[in-house]
């Protein structure tokens, strides 16, 4: 079929990128002077033309290495078949997905199997089926259904936002509490990611709670992501290190009974009494 007949997918959630992935199929087209695997599509309701199913990144290749015509099977379907397939395809075939892109499939192969009457409820948790409608979304991918809902969750979040959790400016679970967050809020946040930076699991859980019980304001928000989180000071020191600032004949359990002495010295506002304490120095 000529290439000018195809029409892109209503509302695709992939984005045609021009990656390795995608120079590396159009030297794959120049080399063969065609595409090998046919373009799935549909015929155009009352228009002419045909609605591209799979196989968008085949015909942006074909364009690109200066093809006019493209092989194509053309059939019938609902919208609802038609979605199941575009993203099934989609999915198995891509290899790096946009976190939107992966969202935004996911979102919408569910409600394709909602229309046809499978199991979709997100919050219940409960089996109608032997799989549930989000496990077996997320068989393509190797992902659970929880975190299928997960990402389904994404797609609730403020274009600005999701575009940050796309370029990982903002990490996926944060942003998934904070898709919870209405729309006026989630500008909050997006001011408050400009001046402050990331957010943190711990950060984002109580901006959530806060929304919850009606209380979160831009001021705590930002009060929120000023604070610091402590640095971690911990440090392990090896027998063998520890051991020379000790006696040769303390056990282990003596020197516990000196460092837990020193430091309650050390609380009392007293100085370190170490044990040969000039060679730790």
């Amino acid at each position: 079929m000529p290439i000018n007949d195809f029409y892109p997918f209503k509302n695709h959630p992939f984005k045609i990128r021009d990656d390795p992935e995608m120079l590396e199929l159009v030297e794959s087209v120049k080399r063969t002077g065609r595409i090998i695997q046919p373009v799935i599509a549909r015929p155009r309701e009352g228009k002419t033309g045909v609605e591209t199913i799979a196989g968008h990144r085949r015909l942006q290749a074909a364009i690109m290495a200066g093809l006019e015509t493209a092989p194509a099977i053309v059939t019938s379907m609902d919208d609802d078949t038609a979605i199941i397939i575009l993203v099934d395809t989609n999915l198995g075939q891509r290899t790096h997905l946009l976190f939107s892109e992966k969202a935004f499939a996911y979102r919408m192969k569910l409600e394709a199997m909602r229309h046809q009457g499978q199991r979709t409820d997100l919050t219940s948790g409960q089996n109608v089926s032997k799989l549930k409608s989000t496990s077996q979304i997320g068989e393509a991918t190797g992902d659970s259904y929880k975190q299928v809902e997960r990402y389904i969750r994404l797609t609730y979040l403020i274009e600005p936002l999701l575009d940050k959790v796309d370029y990982k400016e903002l990490l996926f679970t944060p942003a998934v509490d904070i898709s919870y967050l209405k729309n006026e809020e989630q500008i909050w946040v997006g001011c408050a990611l400009e001046k402050y930076g990331g957010l943190t699991t711990k950060q984002s859980s109580l901006i959530k709670q806060m929304s919850k019980e009606g209380k979160l304001t831009e001021s705590a928000i930002e009060a929120i992501m000023r604070t610091e989180q402590p640095l971690d000071m911990k440090v392990t020191l090896r027998g063998q290190t520890l051991q020379k600032y000790f006696p040769k004949d303390y056990t282990p359990k003596q020197m516990q009974e000196v460092i837990r002495l020193n430091r309650q010295w050390v609380r009392d506002g007293h100085r370190l009494q170490y044990i040969n304490q000039e060679e730790y120095l």
